[in-house]
Formats: structure tokens, sequence, C-alpha cells
């Protein structure tokens, strides 16, 4: 990963009640597990789901689906265009 994780991770935690990881099919990609640490060194406390399959992940949000929840994805354009695909 080449890119300001740590930076991001600081300003994002303290807005999210869950983190769902997965590592893009990416050598720039930084590892899920590796993000996890990141965000738990930033003081965040709940449930942070990893999973190396988009597939997986977009089968648990929705299942997790609630009226009021909401989702924000991070990625490349790439990325995000795999992810919709799964919430058309």
């Amino acid at each position: 990963a080449d890119k300001a994780v740590d930076d991001i991770v600081r300003l994002i935690v303290p807005e999210f009640d869950c983190f769902y990881l997965v590592k893009p099919d990416n050598p720039r990609a930084i590892d899920v597990a590796e993000l996890a640490d990141k965000i738990r060194q930033c003081g965040f406390k709940g449930d942070i789901i990893c999973n190396r399959a988009l597939p997986s992940i977009a089968t648990m949000i929705e299942q997790d689906d609630a009226p009021n929840n909401l989702y924000c994805a991070f990625g490349s354009l790439y990325y995000i265009g795999e992810l919709r695909k799964f919430f058309k």
C-alpha cells in the first residue's frame, strides 16, 4: 500500500460503528488484517469484519441491512465499480 492510510484511518474511525474490510485484487492494496490493526490503534471498539472476497462482504451487508443503516465505501474507482455490481 502506498497511500496515506494512517491519516485517512484517523479521520474516518470516529464516524463509523462497524467496518467491513475486503482486500481488492491489487498489489497496491493494504492487507485487511493490517488495516484492522490500524483501525484498532485509533481507538475503535466496534466490530471489524474482515473477508478476502467482495461477494461475501456484499452478502453480509445485505443481511445486516437495517432501515437507518448508512454504508460508505472507500477504494479505487475500479473497486467501487465492482462493489456497485452487488447493490443494483
